[in-house]
């Protein structure tokens, strides 16, 4: 499968670095989070196995390098003065607006209600039958501001201007956003027709698959039952 990226402008092309595999963004803290050593490993009361860590999840680190990741091309100083929140940036292209407050988005309430939006300097197209699921970079609660949920049918709609990217600032943050920051993330979806089913009770079932993950001490999901991804 391929994705291609395309400028939303000359000056765009010329200096803002397009998008990259999302596992070139994986955070220092993560990476600083100790390996699980195995002559710490013991099992607790609960016949569990103590000792392993959040590197031991391969699901966390899974959504975080899925997909490909916009970053920042220049800083970006957010200030909070005179109950009035404002964002510059010292250059062009321009990598954000304003939609003012009360744009009525579902915001939490750990940021200001204030609505801006990202502007999207490359547009991906992707094969027939693919869309793309626009987010925050997952599982990177560190940043100071958080981007909508999106999709969008990129096989067809490609064209540029592309769009806004809403995202909204955290409570009481005041500052930098350095150049090189992720902005959003890009995952490929495939579209296709569901339906959904009730399956019964299937006990024998259950118990294979429960002595599967059982015969190891950890690790078992990465080893048993997960497929790996690739971006480039």
């Amino acid at each position: 499968m391929k994705i291609e990226f395309y400028p939303s402008s000359k000056e765009v092309s010329l200096v803002v670095p397009p998008p990259k595999p999302s596992a070139f963004y994986v955070p220092d803290w993560y990476k600083k989070v100790p390996k699980f050593s195995e002559k710490d490993l013991h099992l607790n009361d609960m016949g569990r196995v103590d000792g392993v860590n959040l590197k031991a999840c391969v699901p966390f680190l899974d959504s975080m390098i899925n997909g490909y990741t916009q970053e920042t091309w220049q800083d970006i100083i957010v200030e909070f003065r005179d109950e009035k929140l404002t964002i510059a940036s010292p250059s062009g292209p321009q990598i954000t607006d304003s939609r003012g407050e009360n744009f009525h988005s579902p915001v939490g309430k750990g940021f200001y209600q204030n609505e801006f939006v990202w502007k999207a300097p490359w547009i991906p197209r992707v094969p027939k039958g693919w869309s793309i699921l626009y987010t925050t970079p997952i599982n990177q609660v560190h940043l100071p501001f958080q981007t909508a949920t999106g999709i969008v049918d990129a096989d067809n709609f490609y064209h540029s201007p592309f769009g806004n990217l809403p995202f909204y600032i955290k409570h009481g943050f005041s500052g930098r956003i350095p150049k090189g920051t992720p902005m959003y993330q890009m995952i490929p979806v495939k579209r296709e027709s569901w339906s959904s089913e009730t399956m019964p009770w299937d006990e024998d079932e259950q118990r294979k698959k429960i002595s599967m993950v059982a015969s190891r001490a950890y690790g078992a999901y990465k080893d048993l039952f997960h497929a790996k991804k690739e971006f480039k």
